[in-house]
């Protein structure tokens, strides 16, 4: 059976005291018409009447009511608005269809049954005379329309919606806004009304007209926040997501949104960017030389900042061994029955090909199989992935859940998801074509005991095995020895900021509820993650164990790769850049090197192209264009230039060179010469990462795996080697 509530505001400040009676009677007669038809609905109904009025409003004289429908009067002397006995009324109502009929309406039953008819659907149902145009008239009428509009809705709205009205005269506005950003249709009616509108010019009047235009200003330029959708109950963030801009998110997580890449493009930074282009426009157009001699000069200085920090990066992995390791022995010693449950979370799209090749890395973790829990995340649309695990004999430890269909559609929002079923005191990230070191979960167990509770990911080393397949996997691999082999160990003997890998970060099940989970905005969630958790004061720590992966091998495949996560580290730049005036209060030399780690990475990707352009042109056009070059370059630029060309250059090369050297891959120090037709890919994916920013900000460029299964016999052989070495004696 439906059931609606029925809410009455009466406030004395709005109606003479005459009236009172009046707005019963009348309210009477519309129920006494649609009595019979609410039975034949099959709609219970109860009437609420709040009023603020202790005196004239009688309960007998609301008895006339049908004897059926239930009636209770609330008197509230101390609220003073109508919207906010609205609300209060809200409270009081029992049933999950709420209607707030006001008490000024004319309410004809035609209309108030075509209401009950339509209040099923998922829609607002709102009775509203007023015409919404820019005129004194209508600003003054906004004043008595809680007395003469009616609303219907679902209560379930209000609960998601949930605000404290400014005024009477823009709640009802404010209302219908907030309800078509958390989705909802809305639906007009039109019915007489009681309240005819009157104006002369008085005093009081002019206050009033200007007191409306600045509530109706306020709500024209009012930025409606995201409206919540709680999670389904307090341990668990299952469902949990938001409406923003009319669209419905189910992320699975209770982060809030300026927190998230949801926002990292919002209005106020448009606004900055706006007007910072603005200054550099009227600065450029007064004084173009100076203006590109500064620009120059810029860039050039970002640059050295960059070399010099990595330079500094490079001796500090040197002085120190800074990564976590232990001994065959230290693990030897662990005993199976005392190691506590450890989940694995491995989310993957339409890669239903390389599932076996997964299947056999987990059967080489040496940990016990009865307290291990995979879970295989599946997307709903992904029949192949979901009909070959079912065609699979899966060991008992392994399962797979198929992940709701809902926006965003990214790997951290499935990763959130699988979140709230696992069941191990730890959990870690893996993707469908890893290959973990089989002693990695152990060697994580150890470092949890042995660092203590502020450090809450250990981050194991990744790398790839089809480093040989061809030249772009040679400088993938390069690449990735330098960053897990040299920066990010680096990065941890400071004590600072680890943006993330993607896979094998190693978490206490506990701080990643803590954490709330993953920005399911972000597409490279894993670097935002690791700076949310350093705010928070705890820390990340670089594990001595290599997950090995494969390295993309085709230019079109690897270009989107790349250009989802240049788009993530400038999500997170913009997410985080906004409070760093508190970062730096707090963690203060740490929140320069966020700018040098995440901002520098960004501005070499951007800056590099144009410096070497401006190069090239000098040296092979240099009788047409070498005068106006040396023009942009007074000397003391020049020296700083020719420090990024010669000096610069030279020194990210030999970073490269000695990445090969800490993973002793020797036979890939003669491609990294080659390195810089590799930074002409990474700038290319570096603008189409800023295109998709500002035009496709949460769109997640699939990366097709498994290409080195398909028509590379040679590194089928390789990696049939790695699956075939150091698996575990016993698991039991």
């Amino acid at each position: 059976m439906k059931k609606i509530s029925i809410i009455i505001p009466i406030n004395r400040h709005s109606i003479h005291v005459s009236s009172k009676v009046t707005v019963i009677n009348k309210i009477t007669g519309v129920f006494s018409h649609i009595y019979h038809d609410l039975q034949k609905r099959g709609i219970e109904c109860e009437v609420v009447i709040v009023t603020n009025d202790v005196k004239d409003i009688r309960l007998h004289d609301i008895e006339i009511f049908p004897k059926m429908t239930q009636i209770r009067l609330y008197r509230e002397k101390n609220i003073h608005k109508t919207s906010d006995l609205a609300i209060r009324g809200i409270s009081y109502a029992n049933f999950d269809y709420i209607g707030i009929l006001g008490s000024a309406a004319g309410y004809s039953s035609y209309t108030f049954k075509k209401v009950l008819g339509d209040i099923d659907k998922h829609i607002v149902l709102a009775a509203i005379k007023t015409n919404l145009s820019l005129s004194l008239p209508f600003f003054l009428r906004m004043r008595i329309s809680q007395r003469n509009t009616t609303l219907f809705f679902p209560k379930k709205l209000w609960e998601i919606i949930q605000f404290t009205p400014g005024t009477d005269a823009v709640f009802l506005l404010e209302f219908l806004k907030r309800a078509q950003e958390a989705g909802f249709e809305l639906k007009k009616y039109h019915f007489v009304s009681y309240a005819p509108f009157h104006f002369s010019l008085t005093r009081n009047s002019l206050r009033e007209v200007s007191l409306v235009t600045k509530d109706f200003i306020t709500l024209l330029l009012m930025k409606i926040p995201p409206i919540i959708i709680p999670a389904e109950n307090d341990t668990s963030m299952v469902n949990a997501g938001l409406f923003y801009k009319k669209q419905k998110y189910i992320t699975h997580t209770t982060l809030k949104a300026d927190q998230s890449a949801l926002g990292a493009l919002d209005q106020k930074l448009i606004l900055i960017l706006i007007f910072c282009l603005f200054l550099m426009g009227a600065f450029f157009f007064t004084y173009p030389l100076l203006f590109i001699q500064v620009f120059i000069a810029c860039l050039s200085c970002i640059y050295c900042i960059d070399v010099g920090f990595n330079l500094y990066l490079l001796f500090k992995s040197f002085q120190k061994e800074s990564v976590l390791s232990f001994t065959d022995k230290e693990i030897a010693a662990l005993k199976n029955k005392t190691l506590p449950m450890y989940s694995i979370l491995c989310p993957l799209y339409k890669e239903a090909h390389i599932l076996p090749q997964f299947i056999k890395g987990l059967e080489r973790l040496d940990w016990p199989n009865n307290k291990l829990d995979v879970i295989i995340l599946l997307e709903s649309d992904d029949q192949d992935s979901q009909e070959a695990l079912q065609a699979m004999r899966l060991p008992k430890y392994i399962r797979f859940i198929i992940v709701p269909s809902s926006f965003p559609k990214t790997k951290p929002k499935a990763c959130n998801y699988g979140l709230g079923f696992v069941k191990g005191e730890y959990t870690v990230i893996y993707d469908a074509e890893d290959i973990p070191d089989p002693q990695q979960l152990k060697k994580a167990y150890l470092g949890f005991k042995k660092l203590g509770p502020k450090v809450a990911c250990l981050q194991a080393k990744l790398n790839y095995y089809n480093t040989s397949q061809n030249l772009l996997t040679r400088f993938f691999t390069a690449e990735y020895s330098l960053w897990f082999d040299i920066t990010l160990p680096s990065l941890n003997a400071l004590h600072t900021i680890i943006p993330l890998g993607g896979t094998s970060n190693h978490f206490r099940t506990d701080d990643l509820r803590e954490l709330q989970a993953w920005d399911p905005f972000n597409v490279t969630e894993d670097a935002d993650l690791g700076l949310r958790l350093f705010k928070l004061g705890y820390h990340t720590a670089v594990l001595d164990s290599v997950t090995l992966e494969e390295g993309n091998s085709q230019v079109k495949n690897w270009i989107r790769q790349r250009s989802r996560w240049i788009k993530g580290y400038m999500q997170t730049y913009l997410v985080h850049t906004k409070e760093s005036v508190s970062f730096f209060r707090t963690r203060g030399i740490h929140a320069i090197i966020f700018h040098l780690v995440i901002g520098g990475k960004i501005a070499f990707i951007v800056i590099n192209p144009i410096l070497w352009i401006v190069t090239l042109l000098y040296f092979t056009l240099n009788s047409l264009v070498g005068p106006t070059i040396d023009s942009l370059y007074p000397p003391s630029v020049l020296y700083i230039a020719m420090s990024s060309l010669i000096f610069g250059n030279s020194m990210y090369l030999f970073f490269y060179i000695m990445g090969c050297v800490k993973r002793e891959q020797w036979g890939l120090i003669k491609y990294t010469y080659l390195v810089p037709f590799y930074w002409v890919l990474i700038s290319i994916a570096g603008f189409m990462a800023l295109y998709q920013l500002i035009f496709k900000p949460f769109y997640w460029e699939k990366t097709v795996h498994g290409l080195h299964l398909k028509n590379n016999l040679s590194v089928n052989s390789a990696f049939s080697e790695v699956l075939a070495t150091d698996v575990p004696t016993s698991k039991k």
